[in-house]
């Protein structure tokens, strides 16, 4: 078999696996909350109101796809219940299940692509990349539905990176248009063009100070910054468009918690998160930390530019035992930092930016 029908194999299988572990999980939540809540979207009556009902990428993704499906001759016929009580009725449910794997597919595949853009073209790297994305899938869905606005966000992400790297910068500002309409914190994705723009890593011929690096690469990357720009008036826009839309309440209490102090102290006191955090991450921390040095220039600026923000939102205001929260940091920078930690390529210097 050749190397790409090895990579496109691994990753059904992946996909496969991820699945089933998801489905088979005892925390998974079942298909009739999948359908009920996606239906509370549609109505304007999401459970948690505020932030839930603006996030409406993938509600509406998944109408789409179930307006097609109703026009299809078998999808009236009567299926099997697969599973017991949280389990699978074929006609009600597989459209749910499709767009789950269409999108986790697509995003092992945009994983692979981003190694590439990185310089790691080994595909033994590559498999074991996306293997290690599998086994911190598959417990993160903790406690919840499909989480589909999860996925996609990962995905926007990563086609935000593979962007950068190719130097594409003119589609930063359509990704954040769509982002934003996903999740609210797609609002990180501005930031990694300021990371490609002081990033030495594209620079040659910049002065070896810091402040220099700044200095002259506002010279050479203006349209870095106007691209900045644009995509932070974007992301405002729809962020506050979005609620001038369904209106602003008050956050619903969770768990008992409301502020941000609330939130976090909860965190670090439940049992179940260090737990879920154990099944999740195991020792892809630490193996990260251990390649930092080699990781390079502009991945530990994105990192040090998103990640410790990213940490103390979601502890402040997300219940961090759903671990699913952090899968744009680790297929971001964690994973990644491990595979160029354990690769023999080197990042290849472009040619001077502003030629």
């Amino acid at each position: 078999m050749n190397k790409v029908g090895v990579l496109y194999g691994s990753i059904f299988l992946l996909t496969g696996y991820v699945l089933l572990e998801q489905f088979f999980d005892p925390y998974w939540a079942g298909f009739d909350l999948v359908v009920q809540r996606h239906q509370d979207m549609l109505n304007h009556t999401a459970k948690f109101y505020n932030p839930w009902q603006y996030r409406i990428f993938s509600t509406y993704l998944v109408e789409a796809f179930l307006n097609i499906w109703r026009t299809l001759p078998f999808q009236e016929m009567a299926t099997p219940n697969f599973l017991g009580e949280k389990g699978i009725q074929l006609s009600t449910h597989l459209p749910f299940i499709l767009v789950k794997a269409g999108l986790l597919f697509l995003f092992f595949r945009l994983s692979v692509s981003y190694l590439d853009q990185m310089g790691i073209h080994s595909l033994r790297l590559k498999i074991l990349g996306i293997w290690l994305l599998s086994f911190y899938l598959y417990p993160a869905q903790f406690s919840a539905d499909l989480s589909l606005d999860v996925y996609i966000e990962a995905i926007f992400y990563l086609l935000a990176m593979i962007s950068l790297l190719n130097n594409s910068w003119a589609w930063i500002p359509l990704i954040t248009l769509f982002a934003a309409f996903n999740r609210e914190s797609s609002g990180f994705i501005p930031l990694l063009i300021l990371v490609f723009h002081f990033s030495p890593f594209s620079r040659q011929n910049l002065p070896g100070t810091f402040l220099g690096n700044i200095f002259t690469s506002i010279t050479l990357k203006e349209k870095s910054i106007q691209t900045f720009v644009l995509s932070c008036i974007i992301y405002i826009g729809v962020f506050i468009g979005l609620r001038i839309y369904f209106g602003f309440p008050a956050p619903q209490t969770v768990y008992g918690n409301h502020s941000f102090l609330d939130f976090f102290s909860w965190n670090l006191m439940q049992p179940t998160t260090y737990y879920q955090w154990i099944r999740s991450f195991t020792l892809l921390p630490f193996f990260a930390l251990w390649f930092y040095p080699k990781w390079p220039t502009f991945l530990k600026m994105g990192f040090w530019v998103m990640v410790p923000l990213w940490l103390v939102i979601h502890f402040g205001h997300g219940i961090v035992r759903e671990t699913r929260l952090f899968l744009v940091p680790t297929s971001l920078f964690l994973i990644p930092g491990i595979l160029w930690g354990i690769s023999s390529s080197k990042y290849p210097e472009p040619a001077n930016p502003a030629s």
